[in-house]
């Protein structure tokens, strides 16, 4: 199986890449798919930060992603490394005093935050504060529009980002209006990158569910569904890695879970399910997986016994790290920053 996302660079004025936006797709086909905001969000943070290493896709830069309001409040945000994402508040979202409250706990977070195709409306005054990047829509908001806006917020440290550039007329004048980033067809469409993915078994994802969703969750019986299934635990592991919360190295699944708390849990266990719901993966592919990383915890127990369960699983320790209790079976990817 593959994953699919369309990547487009955001640039500088002296055309230097400053960022990617990253826009969802669920094919090589260059089109946004029949699905829902919030499900094409989920897909993509599951599929490019769980699944993926996200370095190889935007390097040293950061990545803008697309927020739909309840997604925003769901607390999806912060299951990300805030120094690698932009979050982009969609243009549709209700400026109400629930999304307020959240944008002001990810501004005191240390989230870098965007409106997207930004609308001039009053009920977004309040937010101001909180915003680092206001994205203008060349196609839908007028020149002497935007430097109206512009003229009278300037007592605000606002960045001006102009998409949908599409001539070298547009740019110059977005320049002269002080207009620093820039994205559009002008530049760059989005390009197509697709990866290989193995899905996690769905049976073990849907007893992991069943179990989390407990008043009191099963420590026990969530490190003995992660043990069976390698992909569901590497992407706990990244998803701890991008928390960078735990001042102890993590020792055990069971630990990384009661580490993570139930809500935490929760969320990670939910995301996964919804976005590998219908995935299938090759009974012989799983099998075959299990088997090789029995063989490299028996040869590690061989060639080092008496470091047997010593090492940690936590990723910062390492520039390699790995889905096993050794730390050390198989090298899967360099860390997130």
């Amino acid at each position: 199986m593959y994953s699919y996302v369309a990547r487009q660079p955001i640039l500088d004025r002296e055309l230097n890449t400053q960022a990617y936006e990253l826009l969802f797709r669920d094919s090589l086909d260059n089109v946004f798919p029949s699905v829902s905001a919030q499900q094409a969000t989920s897909r993509l943070v599951a599929e490019q930060f769980l699944q993926q290493n996200i370095d190889h896709l935007i390097g040293d830069h950061p990545c803008y992603i697309n927020f739909p309001h309840s997604l925003l409040l769901d607390g999806l945000a912060e299951c990300l490394p805030r120094d690698k994402v932009v979050i982009e508040i969609l243009e549709d979202a209700e400026p109400d005093d629930a999304l307020l409250e959240k944008v002001i706990q990810l501004y005191g977070l240390g989230y870098r935050l965007a409106l997207d195709d930004f609308t001039m409306v009053s009920d977004w005054d309040r937010f101001l504060p909180y915003i680092h990047i206001i994205k203008f829509d060349l196609r839908s908001t007028p020149q002497p529009c935007i430097e109206h806006f512009m003229a009278n917020h300037r007592h605000l440290p606002l960045t001006y980002l102009a998409e949908k550039v599409e001539d070298q007329a547009e740019f110059e004048r977005m320049k002269q209006l002080g207009v620093t980033l820039f994205q559009g067809f002008f530049f760059s469409r989005p390009q197509m990158v697709q990866q290989p993915t193995i899905p996690p078994a769905q049976l073990v994802v849907m007893q992991l569910l069943e179990v989390v969703n407990q008043t009191e969750p099963d420590l026990d019986k969530i490190e003995q569904l992660l043990n069976q299934d390698l992909t569901l635990s590497l992407k706990l592991l990244r998803y701890i890695n991008h928390l960078k919360r735990f001042p102890q190295p993590i020792a055990s699944f069971r630990q990384a879970a009661s580490s993570l708390g139930h809500a935490q849990l929760k969320r990670f266990v939910a995301l996964i399910a919804a976005t590998s719901a219908g995935s299938e993966k090759s009974a012989e592919l799983h099998q075959m997986s299990l088997i090789r990383a029995r063989f490299c915890e028996l040869l590690a127990q061989t060639l080092r016994p008496q470091s047997r369960h010593s090492k940690p699983l936590s990723p910062a320790s390492s520039p390699c790290w790995t889905c096993s209790w050794e730390n050390r079976w198989i090298s899967c990817s360099a860390p997130f920053p």
